[in-house]
């Protein structure tokens, strides 16, 4: 009885690879001609002290232009930590991160992030033109320190 269990777990993994190595008849692509995954770090995380911190992430990692991606900051601290709605994005070019100059107008409110709380807010990339696929991180002033979160930005499927 263990050997036909063992054979039919055996067949449905062989089954379940030769179906995923398929072409995909939308795109005419197999598997392996996807386009390159780019490894980013979408969460930072400042260490205040030995048992406090801050941390950020950007949710997906990875996503198209004219998106939209969740901003989750979290203050794991004993204090209330301020920040404005101000943030920055960088393109990093394969050997050092440039500014994009995001001409953007943010608004004046002071949000106070109380102690093991978190804050989110939705980022729209609605400028597609300054955003080039690649791999790109957003810059936020939470208190006195700077947290670095970063996401891909891919290919539009064709």
């Amino acid at each position: 009885m263990k050997k036909k269990l063992l054979f039919i777990l055996a067949l449905f993994v062989i089954i379940t690879c030769a179906v995923s190595c398929e072409k995909n008849p939308e795109n005419g692509k197999s598997g392996n001609e996807e386009q390159e995954v780019i490894p980013v770090n979408s969460c930072d995380l400042v260490e205040i002290n030995e048992e406090e911190y801050l941390k950020m992430c950007v949710v997906p990692e990875r996503f198209h232009k004219d998106s939209t991606f969740l901003l989750i900051i979290e203050n794991h601290t004993q204090k209330d930590m301020g920040m404005g709605t101000y943030y920055s994005v960088e393109y990093f070019n394969g050997t050092s991160w440039e500014p994009i100059n995001l001409n953007v107008m943010f608004t004046l409110p002071y949000i106070t992030l109380v102690p093991e709380k978190k804050y989110e807010t939705k980022v729209n990339l609605s400028r597609s033109d300054i955003y080039a696929t690649g791999k790109h991180r957003i810059i936020k002033e939470v208190g006195k320190h700077f947290l670095y979160a970063e996401f891909e930005i891919i290919k539009e499927a064709n």
